[in-house]
C-alpha cells in the first residue's frame, strides 16, 4: 500500500526562544522539518509528501527542496495557523486511488 504524508511544518518556536518559525530551527546543520522529511521520504511505502507551513516561509522551503531534489513532495502549501494549515493540506486533494476534494 502506498501512502501520503501531510507533513505540518508549523509552530512559531516561541517556546523554543527561536527567532525563526519552529520548523527552520536548525538541528544538526538542517532546518527542523527537514529531518522528518527525510525520513517520510526514505519510506518506500510513502509515494507523495505535501509540507504545509506559515506563508512567509514557503517560498524558502521550495527553494530548499529543490536543493535536497526531494522527489516525493509535491506542494508546499501555505497556512496561517495550524488548524487552518492542516485543513489547508487536506484540501489539496491528498487521497490516494483518485483525488479527493473535501
Amino acid at each position: 500500500m502506498k501512502v501520503g504524508v501531510v507533513l505540518v511544518a508549523g509552530g512559531r518556536g516561541v517556546r523554543l526562544g527561536a527567532r525563526v518559525p519552529k520548523a527552520w530551527v536548525p538541528l544538526a546543520g538542517a532546518p527542523l522539518f527537514a529531518h522528518a522529511l527525510s525520513a517520510f521520504h526514505d519510506l518506500p511505502w510513502v509515494r507523495r509528501i505535501a509540507v504545509v507551513m506559515e506563508p512567509a516561509w514557503v517560498g524558502r522551503a521550495r527553494n530548499l527542496l529543490r536543493a535536497l531534489g526531494s522527489t516525493k513532495v509535491s506542494a508546499v502549501v501555505a497556512g496561517a495557523r495550524a488548524v487552518r494549515t492542516r485543513w489547508r493540506a487536506a484540501r489539496e486533494r491528498w487521497a490516494f486511488g483518485g483525488w479527493t476534494r473535501f
